[in-house]
C-alpha cells in the first residue's frame, strides 16, 4: 500500500501540528483545530494542539513528520534537537510533503 501523509493524518490517534512563523497564521486553526481533506482521500484530522513552539509540539509524541520543502531540514532539525527524547521516530518528507507524483 502506498502511504501518504493524509493516509497517516487520518489514521492517527494524537496530532498536534506546529507552524512556523506568525502568531495570524494560526489563528484559524487554533479556532478550528481540524484539517480538512478533499481529493483522492476525503475526511478530516482532528487536531489536539496547534503552536509555533516546537518544543510544545514534539514534547510526547511518537512520531513527528516533517512536511516542509527538503531545504528546510537541516534548519528543523537542529531546532528540534534540544527536544527529541530516545524513540521518537522523524519522518522527513521529501520535496512538498510527498504529494508531487
Amino acid at each position: 500500500m502506498d502511504w501518504q501523509w493524509q493516509d497517516i493524518l487520518l489514521k492517527m490517534d494524537t496530532r498536534s501540528i506546529y507552524i512556523i512563523g506568525h502568531w495570524k497564521k494560526i489563528l484559524p486553526l487554533i479556532r478550528e483545530p481540524v484539517i480538512y481533506l478533499s481529493g483522492e482521500e476525503i475526511g478530516m484530522g482532528v487536531l489536539n494542539k496547534v503552536t509555533n513552539n516546537i518544543e510544545e509540539a514534539i514534547y510526547d509524541v511518537d512520531i513527528i513528520m516533517v512536511t516542509i520543502p527538503a531545504l528546510g531540514h537541516n534548519s528543523i532539525a537542529k531546532e528540534m534537537a534540544p527536544y527529541l527524547k530516545d524513540g521518537q521516530i522523524i519522518i522527513l518528507n521529501p520535496g512538498r510533503t510527498g504529494g508531487e507524483h
